[in-house]
């Protein structure tokens, strides 16, 4: 495993600008959306559902 690593080292060749501007962006988006999700999800709806008839509310 580690003689593979090494081969893709000496192999490799640095990111450019344009890669390192697609990386930070992509990985912002996926960070706000996870943030934006976890948000959505943990905190306390700002309104009650109404109940529903025969009990069948949440």
């Amino acid at each position: 495993m580690l003689a593979l690593i090494q081969e893709a080292e000496r192999q490799a060749e640095p990111l450019s600008t344009g890669g390192w501007i697609m990386m930070i962006l992509s990985i912002a988006a996926v960070t706000g959306l996870v943030v934006y999700c976890y948000k959505r999800i943990l905190t306390h709806p700002e309104q009650d559902e109404p109940d529903l008839p025969g009990g069948l509310g949440p």
